[in-house]
C-alpha cells in the first residue's frame, strides 16, 4: 500500500514540475517579448539557420535536374521507340503495297494481252436497225456480209439469229421462236450443259439431268457448236421445273433485255 502511495506521488510530482516547467517557459518567454529580446533571438536564428536552409535548397535544386533529365529523357526515347515502331511498321505497308502494285500492274498487262488477243479472233459485231418487229427484220444484208445463221444481240445478249437475207435486209428468228431445228448447246455459271430452244413463248433451257445443281439467279451462255462461239451470254435462270419421277429437270430464261424494246442490234456475220 504504501508503495503505491509513493507511486502516486511520484506521478503527481512529475506532473507538477511539467506543469510548472511550462509556466516558467510562458513566462520566460513574455519577459523576452517584452523587454524586446524576442525579436532579437529569432532573427539571430533565421541568420544562423539561413545558410542551412540555402545548402538544402542548392541540394534539392541540384537532385531535381538530373531527375528532371532522367524523365525528359526518357519520355524522348520511348518517343524515338514508337516513331522506329511507326517507320517499321509503314515501310512493311508501303512494301506490301508495292508488291500488290507490281502485282495489278502484270495483271493488267495480262489481261490487255488476252483481250487484244481474243479482239483479233473474234469477228466484229455490226449495228443495225430494225425494220419491222411484226416479222423482225434488221437492215443488213449478204451485202454487208451477213449470213444466214448469224447471231443477233441486244446489249451484249443473244437474241436470235438470221434465218433469211437478201442484199440489205435480213430476217430473224428469236430465241423463243426456236424449234428443234435450231437447239443451242449452252451451260450454266456451274457448268451444267443442257438443250435451249424455245416453248410457249418462254425460252427453255431443257435436258438437264435430275440430279444436276442449278439455282434462280445462274446465268446462262453459250456452250460453243458449229457457228456458234462459246461464252456468249444468254441470261438467267427465273425458274426451275422438276417433275416427279422424270429423269431431266427444265429451267426458264429471262433475258432482262428484249428485241420489240430496241431500235438497234448488233450482228456477229
Amino acid at each position: 500500500m504504501s508503495v503505491l502511495r509513493m507511486g502516486l506521488s511520484q506521478k503527481r510530482r512529475n506532473q507538477v514540475n511539467i506543469w510548472l516547467g511550462s509556466v516558467l517557459t510562458v513566462l520566460l518567454l513574455a519577459v523576452l517579448e517584452y523587454a524586446g529580446l524576442l525579436t532579437s533571438l529569432r532573427g539571430g536564428i533565421e541568420q544562423a539557420i539561413q545558410p542551412f536552409l540555402k545548402g538544402g535548397s542548392q541540394v534539392v535544386r541540384t537532385t531535381r535536374l538530373p531527375l528532371e533529365w532522367i524523365r525528359v529523357a526518357t519520355r524522348k526515347y520511348t518517343y524515338v521507340l514508337d516513331l522506329e515502331l511507326r517507320y517499321a511498321e509503314s515501310a512493311a505497308q508501303l512494301s506490301e503495297l508495292d508488291r500488290l502494285r507490281k502485282e495489278n500492274e502484270s495483271l493488267r498487262q495480262l489481261l490487255e494481252g488476252e483481250q487484244a488477243s481474243l479482239s483479233a479472233q473474234l469477228p466484229q459485231r455490226r449495228l443495225a436497225s430494225v425494220l419491222s418487229y411484226a416479222q423482225p427484220t434488221i437492215s443488213l444484208g449478204t451485202a454487208d456480209s451477213v449470213h444466214e445463221g448469224a447471231l443477233v444481240f441486244v446489249g451484249g445478249t443473244v437474241v436470235g439469229r438470221v434465218t433469211q437475207t437478201s442484199i440489205h435486209e435480213s430476217q430473224v428468228k428469236l430465241l423463243p421462236a426456236f424449234g428443234q431445228a435450231d437447239v443451242l448447246l449452252v451451260q450454266t455459271e456451274a457448268g451444267v450443259s443442257g438443250l435451249l430452244l424455245g416453248e410457249n413463248g418462254e425460252i427453255i433451257l431443257k435436258e438437264i439431268p435430275i440430279d444436276a445443281a442449278i439455282q434462280v439467279g445462274q446465268r446462262v451462255e453459250t456452250s460453243g457448236q458449229v457457228g456458234v462461239l462459246p461464252h456468249l451470254y444468254i441470261g438467267r435462270i427465273s425458274a426451275v421445273r422438276r417433275e416427279e419421277g422424270a429423269p431431266t429437270q427444265t429451267a426458264v430464261i429471262d433475258q432482262g433485255i428484249s428485241f420489240y424494246r430496241t431500235s438497234i442490234v448488233e450482228v456477229m456475220p
